[in-house]
């Protein structure tokens, strides 16, 4: 064997194997915006079913059944937006009526907390806690019946459930 023969046959395959590093690390990174780009997706979902919460809120009455429809709904929004975990029972949404013990409050603060996401990598099963989203509206009907002036009325369907 010539020596340029040696050296030609010492370079096969050396294209292959940068590829393969160049690429994984590029793989890695790639993934890693994406999740990123996920996360912040879930995290702003919260937010806004936070905000969806004290819409419903600020115009349905303040009773327990109403409370419940509220929460089933912000539920099935925030699940359908991606991997967040929401707890069990009625305790990761809060309902605070102002002034408190009021018969016809002025405004209500909704808190959603103890909400996780759950990020998808591989191998690994990664779990961020969101924080506390919490929201403070007006207060604009007291009942499922919204009255006009002149004394006309309207069902209001957002708090039917």
């Amino acid at each position: 064997m010539t020596k340029q023969s040696i050296k030609n046959f010492s370079q096969t395959g050396v294209a292959i194997i940068e590829f393969a590093l160049a690429f994984s690390i590029f793989w890695v990174v790639f993934m890693a915006i994406i999740e990123f780009c996920r996360a912040m997706y879930v995290w702003n979902s919260a937010q806004e079913a936070t905000r969806l919460a004290a819409r419903y809120a600020s115009i349905c009455a303040d009773s327990a059944a109403q409370q419940t429809i509220i929460r089933n709904n912000v539920k099935s929004y925030i699940t359908s937006g991606g991997n967040i975990n929401v707890p069990n029972g009625d305790g990761w949404m809060a309902f605070n009526y102002y002034p408190a013990g009021c018969s016809t409050c002025e405004s209500i603060e909704i808190k959603l907390s103890n909400l996780k996401i759950d990020l998808l990598v591989p191998f690994y099963n990664l779990k961020f806690n969101l924080p506390e989203f919490r929201i403070i509206v007006l207060r604009e009907s007291m009942s499922n019946t919204i009255t006009y002036t002149g004394g006309a009325t309207e069902n209001n369907s957002m708090c039917n459930g």
